[in-house]
């Protein structure tokens, strides 16, 4: 006989493994964790509390509003960046962003300054449609000095008078 015991940690000889061969011989099975689409994560539905009351909101509206909280009360410039971007991305921007360069706005140059700023006042800063263009010109027609029209005609901005 052998010195050998039997205990804790210590199996019978004739029943441990070979040398070489595992107690689990297939191993841990894989997770299948699938396909991940980003789309169903950013509208997976989440019950959050705001204010007291109970709402559901998808994670992309949570992740954008936790956002807009940071960069308004931290003024954290990754988060402005980051919601200018989005914004961007999505075309809230488009009316102001693709007419300002470096901080310029580019103003209509085939128009009087008094239109200009009829439109501004009313509209914003511009593209402007051709409805708005119309009304402006029609309201500074009926406004607009002697030395305006005289300006106007010099010009060659209209040919009604």
């Amino acid at each position: 006989m052998s010195d050998y015991t039997v205990g804790y940690g210590r199996p019978p000889k004739d029943t441990r493994f070979p040398d070489g061969e595992s107690g689990n011989p297939k191993g841990r099975p894989p997770i299948d964790r699938g396909a991940l689409d980003p789309s169903s994560v950013l509208n997976a539905e989440r019950k959050v509390r705001i204010n007291g009351k109970r709402k559901t909101m998808s994670s992309g509206e949570l992740r954008l509003r936790k956002q807009v909280k940071f960069a308004l009360e931290k003024k954290n410039v990754s988060a402005i960046l980051y919601l200018i971007d989005q914004f961007e991305k999505y075309g809230l921007l488009a009316g102001v962003v693709q007419h300002r360069q470096s901080n310029v706005v580019l103003i209509p140059t085939d128009i009087p300054d008094g239109m200009v700023r009829l439109l501004q006042d009313q509209y914003g800063w511009p593209p402007y449609t051709s409805k708005e263009r119309a009304w402006a010109k029609r309201v500074y027609l009926e406004q607009r000095t002697e030395e305006e029209r005289e300006e106007d005609e010099f010009i060659g901005y209209f040919d009604d008078g």
